[in-house]
């Protein structure tokens, strides 16, 4: 599949904020690919028009929710609640709690061969 040149550099800015957020295994080349179109359009716009309206991606995906957030892109959820804020995922097993880097999400344990998980990282209060 040959991507223009635009895209290229919109791939890679997804895929490094999705690292980041520990979602690049939860998105699909389709979804890093609505992702990139609205980085397109939205550079496009502001080309075209200096004050031009937000464009709101519309979805009911926490991935691509938490993804856009990062990339500053307007979303909006049709069925479900959506995010209120970014999370950060925390991969582990849940059979024997181990925790792991973003790239053994959906792997195998080292420990007890259970399928990895994920689940937001749990914010911990700092102590005084």
């Amino acid at each position: 599949m040959n991507i223009p040149e635009y895209e290229n550099q919109d791939f890679s800015k997804i895929e490094q904020f999705a690292k980041r957020s520990g979602d690049l295994k939860s998105l699909s080349m389709n979804d890093q690919g609505i992702l990139a179109l609205c980085l397109y359009l939205e550079r496009s716009y502001k080309k075209q028009y200096n004050n031009c309206p937000k464009l709101t991606l519309i979805t009911d995906d926490y991935s691509i929710q938490n993804v856009a957030r990062l990339l500053e892109i307007s979303t909006q959820s049709f069925k479900y609640k959506g995010i209120k804020k970014y999370i950060q995922w925390e991969i582990y097993c849940k059979t024997c709690f181990k925790i792991y880097n973003p790239s053994m999400f959906g792997k195998e344990c080292f420990v007890c061969g259970d399928i990895i998980k994920r689940r937001p990282r749990k914010r911990r209060k700092r102590k005084l």
